[in-house]
């Protein structure tokens, strides 16, 4: 980028191509010398330069005469620069927002920032500089990113506040005066016995050097954000008891309006599984921390697997594999291959196991069941009965370690055994979840600490409230991966709050990032509070959210852990929000796909600079001369397939962007971009604003007269357009279907002046202008504002304005659809009110009227009227579905 144009990006000016930018320097100083334009031209950079950055015009969200709407977007991680996929879901829940505001809502929108977590502290390391300055910049980038797009934010109520950055007053998660709260939510749910430390299996991420949650693992057992392969290991943990509330979780999903893929998506993580759970003897007594073990509890789906079992298998971290009593040689067997499932690098799930040694008393035929440690048992401390006859991947295993296949060949009944089990306390009715608890521990610095002192004495001992935020250092020098305190021994020594006693230890470990954005959308409703998490009657007035948008990519952690705080703060009395859920109805948006080109054989992705695009429809690798493998993949850096908002921003401004965005396709679906088909956006609004500024030039005057007909069905077509738009953006959520219908409506406009170049002074033209310019406001909202102040002839917001209202009678008489022959040849259609179906004359009135009448009924020559000798008006085929309108012209 030029020095110019840096310069008058940070003047808040914007340089396109579009522009023609003479300038001259003199001292300091910079001016920007616009090109002339010609009375009532469109020129999109003047007009967003005027209104990007005005603040959203309203009422505050506490004013109890309007109705409130609470419309929130995922908040972004401040890496510095946005990408398409922002762009996306921010345009989404801001047109959501102007929407609701111009229908005379209460509308509160804010934004925030998730700015603690591993890449500012990675940035840090491989940038050598501290990761609060890294995200404090970034934040300032993105902010005014974000103001370019055109987005109404209400900054004002941006969580917390950071002195540091004077120009802004805002942060986010990583400041003291929001995480302070995410602590004492910490020690609340600690004091309830929602939260223990234990040792526990866990996910190592060798690379970053922290503990990872299993929903950061994905399914080839590689972690979420470094790629590296996932180890195993022992480690004391923090965790949060989300299983006890999985069964609320579970059910009460079914009072959200949510997608029913991230409904499925939630049930199938919680994974309830109802079975039976039976106490079966063992072959020898066990010693487990000087605690004698005789029996096991088995458990299985139903009572066929139960009968027909052939042993019963055990995870790495069954007690049983940790008692004394497991004797050679199967001792050896067992402690090797629990280390191999442990530290190994992960893979596939196997049919590897090792025989304990032990076994169990079959409950029904006696038998011994062999009892096996087995790599398809996931953590959890829960044995399972092996039934090679029920179950393909029991027989997998049985075959693999040569047990036997047939089962139980008797095929008795199990009714009499199984009640008679769970009546002598043998057996029971279980539950089973998949759902694991949430495991917060983090082993590193940049994250929010964990508020607990540890002493040999008393134990674990919370931080009082008043010694609150728990603050790591701030002069710590980060090298390397891995937490750079835990050797720090000076800061890790302190006084325990319980007993005094000199010799405790600061807790070294912060949360799971996933905490702090857990309970946001609260804050959000009183941000500034020193005294609480919010105002309950705040929270009362603006809670629950609305409308919630984001990717679809945080269907299981974020959703599932929101939900879960939102519960216990709902039976804390904190918030009141129906069934304790936050979020009333959820909108998920599609990937951003980029053209994709890669080389054939290797598959390398190749940069844009190495493919010849001179020919959209025919690429050429600039090299060879070959044709490129072409695909459509989700944009990122290593695929050379991103566009950078910045630069599209810049070339086609943020209206024409936004709509593009949005028309491009429904918002669930992927948008596959082309940014060719941006500049139809742009056209669209320069015949908006060429309409919209014939109306305000023109004289008004008002007309006794009855409305013509061409007025009518003009009239027909603005109402049909609110009908449609407002139906979109309430409740199907159809963007491109919204704006499809006004550039319909446009068109329509269009042809009215066509046909009638001197009543743009008409009632219905009118009419028609004031209601597209405000139904395009949520959409394209500096086109939108300026044209308002033309069309008001005051300074008045077009949010101010409200949304038109359809009429009714209007759009009934909207009617059916007919068909316009002319010398025998289908030529158009034409919409009609029912009532004029019986009237000849006027159908015949109305099709001369519209754009295939006077296209084929007029002389192209001579510009002249055709003359015609016979017009029939006579039914379609299909009865009720109109008329055929038919001309016999000369």
């Amino acid at each position: 980028m030029s020095t110019l144009k840096r310069t008058v990006r940070l003047l808040g000016c914007r340089i396109s191509h579009r522009q023609k930018v003479g300038y001259h320097t003199s001292g300091c100083c910079l001016a920007v010398r616009l090109p002339p334009t010609t009375p009532n031209a469109y020129d999109a950079n003047a007009v967003e330069r005027k209104w990007i950055g005005q603040p959203f015009l309203g009422s505050q969200p506490t004013d109890e005469h309007k109705k409130k709407f609470y419309v929130l977007s995922m908040f972004p991680y401040p890496s510095g620069t946005l990408h398409m996929g922002h762009v996306r879901i921010y345009t989404i829940a801001d047109v959501i927002a102007r929407f609701k505001k111009l229908q005379g809502f209460n509308v509160m929108h804010p934004m925030g920032w998730d700015s603690f977590g591993l890449p500012a502290e990675n940035a840090a390391i491989d940038n050598g500089v501290h990761p609060r300055d890294w995200t404090q910049t970034n934040i300032a980038k993105m902010k005014v990113q974000m103001e370019s797009m055109g987005t109404a934010y209400d900054w004002s109520r941006v969580v917390g506040s950071l002195s540091a950055i004077s120009s802004l007053q805002e942060l986010s998660t990583c400041d003291p005066s929001y995480y302070r709260w995410t602590q004492k939510l910490f020690l609340d749910l600690y004091k309830e016995g929602l939260i223990y430390q234990k040792e526990a299996l866990v996910n190592w991420d060798p690379v970053d050097q922290t503990v990872l949650a299993n929903e950061q693992v994905d399914a080839n057992r590689r972690a979420e954000r470094s790629g590296a392969l996932v180890e195993k290991r022992f480690l004391k943990q923090w965790f949060i008891r989300i299983t006890d509330c999985a069964e609320e979780l579970l059910n009460d999903m079914e009072h959200l309006d949510w997608p029913q893929n991230v409904k499925r998506l939630q049930t199938n993580w919680i994974g309830k599984t109802e079975g039976l759970e039976v106490d079966l003897d063992l072959d020898t007594d066990l010693d487990l921390e000087g605690h004698n073990i005789s029996s096991l509890s088995a458990f299985a789906v139903d009572m066929e697997t139960i009968r027909h079992a052939e042993y019963i298998a055990v995870g790495v971290d069954h007690p049983i594999l940790a008692s004394r009593g497991l004797k050679k040689p199967w001792l050896d067997r067992v402690v090797a291959l629990k280390e191999a499932f442990i530290y190994a690098s992960p893979g596939p799930v196997t049919m590897e196991g090792a025989f304990t040694g032990v076994t169990a008393k079959h409950p029904v035929h006696q038998t011994n069941l062999p009892i096996y440690l087995a790599d398809y048992v996931e953590p959890g401390g829960v044995a399972v009965f092996g039934a090679p006859m029920c179950n393909k991947r029991d027989l997998a295993f049985a075959v693999e370690h040569g047990l036997s296949t047939e089962g139980d060949p008797t095929r008795r009944p199990l009714d009499e055994y199984m009640s008679g089990m769970i009546e002598y306390g043998v057996g029971r009715l279980k539950t089973h979840y998949r759902l694991r608890d949430w495991l917060i521990s983090r082993q590193r610095y940049w994250g929010t600490p964990i508020p607990i002192i540890h002493c040999n004495d008393c134990g674990a001992v919370p931080v009082p409230d008043d010694e609150l935020p728990a603050m790591f250092p701030d002069n710590v020098s980060i090298t390397a991966r891995g937490h750079p305190l835990t050797s720090n021994p000076e800061w890790s020594k302190c006084r325990c709050p319980k007993c005094n006693s000199t010799e405790a230890r600061r807790d070294p470990d912060t949360m799971d990032t996933f905490v702090d954005s857990a309970w946001y959308w609260l804050r959000y409703c009183d941000p500034k509070s020193v005294t609480e998490l919010a105002s309950p009657t705040l929270a009362k007035t603006m809670l629950p959210v609305d409308i919630y948008v984001g990717g679809v990519e945080h269907s299981i952690m974020h959703l599932l852990y929101a939900r879960f705080f939102a519960k216990f703060l709902h039976k804390k009395g904190i918030v009141d929000l129906p069934h304790g859920e936050p979020f009333q109805k959820l909108l998920t948006q599609g990937m951003v796909q980029g053209r994709t080109y890669r080389e054939p054989g290797s598959e390398r992705y190749l940069r844009r600079e190495e493919v010849d695009i001179s020919d959209p429809a025919n690429p050429k690798i600039k090299a060879t001369g070959r044709s490129p493998l072409v695909s459509w993949e989700k944009m990122s850096k290593s695929k050379h397939n991103g566009v950078d908002p910045a630069e599209i921003l810049d070339k086609h401004g943020s209206d024409a962007t936004r709509l593009y965005v949005l028309y491009k396709a429904a918002p669930a679906d992927e948008l596959a971009w082309d940014e060719s088909a941006i500049v139809g956006m742009e056209r669209w609004l320069t015949k908006v604003w060429k309409l919209a500024m014939d109306v305000a030039s023109a004289q008004t005057n008002k007309r006794e007269q009855p409305l013509s007909n061409i007025e009518k069905e003009l009239m027909v077509s603005t109402h049909t357009s609110i009908q449609e738009v407002t139906s979109a953006l309430n409740t199907t959520y159809g963007f491109h279907v919204a704006i499809a219908s006004l550039i319909k409506l446009t068109h329509a406009m269009e042809s009215f002046s066509s046909a009638a170049p001197t009543s743009h002074s008409s009632p219905a033209f009118v009419d028609a202008t004031s209601s597209l310019v405000r139904m395009i406001a949520p959409f394209a909202p500096c086109i939108a504002q300026e044209l308002w102040l033309h069309l008001s002839r005051q300074n008045q917001s077009v949010y101010e304005a409200g949304w038109p209202i359809a009429d009714e009678q209007v759009v009934g008489s909207k009617g059916v659809v007919c068909a316009i022959m002319v010398n025998g040849k289908t030529r158009g259609t034409i919409t009609v009110p029912i009532t004029a179906l019986e009237d000849t004359a006027l159908l015949e009135s109305l099709a001369r009227e519209s754009d295939a009448g006077r296209k084929w009924l007029t002389n192209a020559n001579t510009g002249k009227a055709k003359v015609v000798s016979r017009v029939l008006v006579g039914r379609a085929q299909k009865a009720g579905k109109g008329r055929v309108i038919s001309f016999v012209a000369k």
